[in-house]
């Protein structure tokens, strides 16, 4: 398979190591108790939030996944995901956008 020809694998790698590199971060921030990511929790939230939703848009409306299937079910469980931890973090988001 040539990845060229399928952009929205890319897509969905890409975003699938960010997101999984974010975690890991905010995780071993909390097992911690370093304020050290405290600071860019809020950006970091959102960006994943973004992330997830550019990408489950394109990988299940567009290519690959626009049948329903492991990929599918998986896109949508991590944008949901993705927005669990945004609506957690309403009140910084709140701050951040005023």
């Amino acid at each position: 398979m040539n990845l060229k020809d399928h952009p929205g694998i890319v897509l969905i790698l890409l975003t699938t190591s960010v997101s999984t590199l974010i975690s890991i971060v905010m995780v071993v921030n909390g097992v911690l108790h370093k304020p050290f990511i405290d600071h860019y929790a809020t950006g970091l939230t959102i960006t994943m939030f973004v992330l997830w939703t550019v990408t489950t848009a394109i990988a299940t409306f567009v290519k690959p996944w626009k049948f329903v299937g492991n990929g599918y079910y998986s896109s949508w469980f991590a944008w949901l995901a993705s927005y669990q931890l945004l609506a957690g973090a309403k009140n910084q988001v709140s701050k951040v956008a005023s």
